[in-house]
Formats: C-alpha cells, structure tokens, sequence
C-alpha cells in the first residue's frame, strides 16, 4: 500500500495551499526590492527593473492597474469569514487571462486555487522572452501603502497589518529561494521562481507582493484524512509520509529556518510522482532571529515580540517564539492526526483510549508513543528531529522488510511478475 495506493484512490484536488495568515513580523526582501524601496522613500518615481525597458509603458500600466483593482475586489472584507462573493468573481474576472509583467518574464493568470484573509492563490503560466510556457502558480497580497511597509503591527491602523502581511508574503518568497538555490535537488518544498512588489502606476506608493512559485498539483494530507477518516489501517503510508515530512524540516532547519505551521492542510501529496510537499512558508522565520547575507540577497528583521502565529491545536502553548522545537511539536500532531483522524484539539485521554480498546495496531503504537513525546508541552522534554526520525525509520522497517519478503514470495511467469 502506501503513497503509491492514497494516489491511485483520490481524485485530484487544486486545494494544495491554504494561504490563510496570521500577523508575524519578520520583514523580508531581495536587495534590488529594498534598494528601489529606499529610494522610492524619497521620490514618487518608482526605479523599474532593467528588464522591462523593452515593454512599453502603458501595456504595463494597464496590467499593473488591473492587479490593484482585482485585489482591492479580493480583499475588500478585512475578515476572511465575510467574503464579498459578487466582489470575489468580478476579481477573478478581471485576473483571468492577465498578462502581467514580473520582471523579464510575463505571468498569465488563470483560475483561483485559494484566498485566505491576506493573499490569494491563482494557477498562472510563465512565459518566457523565447515564448515558452510553463505552468506555476502566482500569489498576492492586500494592497498596501509603502510608507508603512516598516511599521509595527501593535496598536497601528488596519493599513499597517496589510503592509505586514505584505511583507510575509515576500518573506516566504525570500526563504523559498534560499531552498531553491541550497537545495535544487530537492523536491520537498514549491520551487521559487520569482517575486516582486508591483505598484500601482496611479499611486506609486501603493503596492502589491507577488510571489511566483512552482505550482503543486496534488491532494493536502488533511483532505488524504478526511477521505480515509485516519490512515491507522496503512501503516507504510503512515512511516512513508511521516519521514518525508521529518527530512523536509531537517534540511530546512538546517538552513537556519523553521517552519512554524506544520499541519495537514500545508503537507500535498503530488499527483504526479506521489513526492512529500511542504507547503505555506508564510509564517516561517530566520530562527537566529536576524541575518544580514550579502553574498545570498535576504534580509531579515527580528520578530515582533509577543505574535504567536501558527494554527489551534497544532502549536504548543507556551512556545511564543519560532523554534526547531516549536516545529517538531507541530510534526507531532501532524502524525496524530494521520493516526487518528483530523481534530482541532488532540487530547491524550481521547487517543489512548482508542488505544486501549485497541483501536491501533502494534505496528503504530510505538509511533504513537513517540508522538506523545513530541508534543509535550515542555519543550525540554521533546526529542530531537534527528531521533525522530531515526526512530521512525527503525520502526518502518520490518514493515519494508516483510513487504519485501512477500514479493519475493510472488509466483512468477517467466520476466513477468504478478501483481496485486
């Protein structure tokens, strides 16, 4: 059984990303964003990327202003609960088939994949100047004013926040390209492609983020749970997509990050190869707290004190600040939730009495026991990600082995195998 089963069983879903957002301040660009930022500071003039010399001015003004107008349609509720539907498909109306302009290539955008309170999710084309074409996905933020991009969330106007969640949104474009460009042979994270803040050609100080990024075809693992009810009946899918998620985090650990909102709605399962995806890096942060890279282009600020982003039930509560630990809690409970089933608050009582009326086969119960170990609330008590996920694969592998031994047991006709 395994990923290979769970893909031949669901249909495709365009739910990959949930890109709803909490406020978090970590303020992050590229050096040509925040050198065109400083002098844009000083100038109503907006310094355009070398680039776009070559396209004429009004297509881009005209494609710049259709973005501003869609967004503002978007985002014209401040509360994701309150959604203007007659506003949401006019935007998307006005969106699709938009050629938009980043940097030196030009990104066509289609139908929508998810809109969250802080930026939506479109599948979109990118073209390059040979006229090629391949498929991506494109993400946006609120329109917000420049002149608070710096601002602190406490106790300042609505405008701030959105220049806040403008700035994750370049944040999680500047970790996704340091993964891209550390780890190209790696497939566990959406590939980077590009990003930009675009401004509004009528009110320069106006802007909106943009992040390009690889767009990943596949079905979230909370919906892969909710279609099985819990995954305790296939134990290899469980340790399979349990290590993928573990080594996902170690090398993005190991890059100095951590994720903070691992939980089944940001883990795909790609339709195409059946690859581990993590996604949603909008509330990842710099775990040194501030790193100034001039040879890397990223930027980073310190936290504001005192947010807690992250999601109900798949953070501990007493960890404020982004941390490994923080991370391996959230894996914790991510693989709780494939052994139990997707709920909004895990209580210890309620699985062990699943377990005690044997509701878990010995082939998880020690991964269970694990799991108990990673979310405790004690930090201090919590193994490391590096025993995680040797455990893990101490426990997957009599599973691998007997699995094994029954192919080698198969009858065969000839160069044929039979198979299941």
């Amino acid at each position: 059984m395994g990923i290979e089963l769970i893909q031949q069983n669901h249909p495709k879903s365009q739910d990959a990303e949930n890109v709803s957002r909490q406020q978090e301040g970590i303020a992050i660009a590229f050096p040509e964003e925040v050198e065109r930022a400083q002098v844009a500071l000083n100038s109503k003039e907006v310094p355009e990327p070398e680039s776009f010399s070559t396209i004429d001015k009004t297509t881009l003004d005209i494609a710049r202003r259709d973005l501003h107008h869609a967004c503002e349609l978007l985002f014209s509720n401040s509360s994701e609960a309150s959604v203007n539907i007659d506003n949401h498909l006019q935007a998307e109306r006005v969106l699709n088939g938009l050629e938009l302009p980043i940097k030196n290539r030009v990104v066509i955008i289609g139908e929508p994949i998810a809109r969250g309170g802080y930026g939506a999710v479109f599948n979109a084309e990118i073209v390059s100047r040979d006229g090629q074409r391949e498929p991506c996905a494109i993400k946006f933020s609120r329109v917000y004013d420049r002149t608070m991009q710096y601002a602190y969330e406490d106790n300042t106007p609505q405008e701030d926040v959105y220049a806040q969640n403008a700035r994750q949104l370049i944040r999680e474009a500047a970790i996704l390209r340091e993964m891209t460009r550390c780890y190209s042979d790696s497939s566990a994270f959406p590939q980077y492609i590009d990003a930009q803040f675009v401004p509004n050609p009528d009110n320069t100080d106006l802007r909106v983020a943009v992040l390009v990024m690889e767009n990943v075809e596949g079905m979230n693992l909370h919906d892969v749970i909710d279609h099985e009810m819990d995954l305790r009946k296939d134990p290899e899918a469980v340790y399979e997509i349990s290590i993928e998620i573990c080594n996902a985090l170690q090398a993005l650990h190991e890059a100095g990050f951590a994720h903070s909102d691992i939980k089944p709605s940001n883990i795909c399962l790609r339709f195409s190869d059946g690859i581990v995806k993590v996604l949603d890096f909008g509330l990842a942060s710099y775990l040194g707290g501030q790193k100034n890279d001039e040879d890397d282009a990223v930027v980073y600020k310190l936290n504001i004190d005192g947010l807690n982003g992250g999601t109900r039930g798949y953070q501990p509560s007493k960890d404020i600040e982004p941390s490994i630990q923080r991370d391996i809690y959230s894996i914790g409970r991510t693989m709780q939730a494939m052994l139990f089933g997707n709920m909004e608050i895990y209580t210890s009582n309620l699985m062990q009495d699943i377990v005690d009326k044997g509701g878990l086969s010995p082939e998880l119960r020690e991964l269970y026991e694990m799991t108990l170990r990673m979310t405790d609330e004690n930090s201090e008590m919590r193994p490391s990600l590096a025993e995680v996920i040797e455990k893990v694969q101490e426990l997957w592998q009599p599973i691998k082995d007997a699995k094994e031994l029954e192919k080698q047991k198969r009858p065969s006709l000839g160069f044929i195998d039979i198979v299941e």
